[in-house]
């Protein structure tokens, strides 16, 4: 991983937030987030698919290879001009 924290990013439910660590926990990796006068903690980089972004595209498209790197035989990386999304890969 290349960028660094703190960068910002958007929880589909809670808003905004500041991911301010990557740390091991219990043998995974986890991202630390605070959100106001709160701080949670998301498995990273699986929540980055699913319920959490980064509002920067560069650092979301790393964070996504990340994902695909972890999991080769579940997720596939689409990238176009726009941005970079990932998907399930389809079954054969």
């Amino acid at each position: 991983m290349s960028f660094h924290v703190p960068f910002e990013v958007v929880h589909d439910i809670i808003g905004i937030g500041t991911a301010v660590a990557i740390q091991i926990k219990d043998n995974n990796r986890v991202i630390l987030v605070e959100f106001g006068d709160k701080t949670l903690e998301f498995t990273y980089p699986g929540q980055f698919c699913f319920h959490l972004r980064a509002t920067n595209p560069l650092i979301q498209g790393e964070i996504l290879q990340d994902l695909a790197r972890y999991k080769p035989n579940v997720f596939e990386i689409i990238t176009d001009a726009k941005e970079t999304r990932i998907r399930f890969k389809k079954s054969n």
